[in-house]
């Protein structure tokens, strides 16, 4: 699979784990919030699984850090996360 196959599948990802957290905080039964919680939970298993089979750049990545000269980039639930730093490498 490609790069740009692995970005919009981590999108889709995204998107659904944002989609679930806005249903969590609207009025559900019982049951309705159990299965959109273990959904999430699977989203949210998925996109670490993903992440850690496109993205094994580094040692740092194993925090979910890439570090590319003075950026550094986390890739998480909510996006990428574009850190700059002064520090020399």
């Amino acid at each position: 699979m490609t790069i740009d196959e692995n970005l919009a599948r981590l999108r889709a990802h995204r998107n659904n784990v944002h989609r679930y957290r806005r249903l969590l905080a609207t009025h559900l039964s019982d049951l309705e919030r159990a299965y959109i919680e273990r959904r999430l939970s699977e989203e949210r298993a998925s996109m670490e699984a993903l992440s850690q089979e496109s993205f094994q750049l580094s040692a740092a990545q194993t925090w979910g850090f890439c570090h590319l000269g003075n950026a550094s980039v986390q890739v998480s639930d909510r996006g990428l996360d574009r850190r700059y730093s002064n520090a020399v490498a």
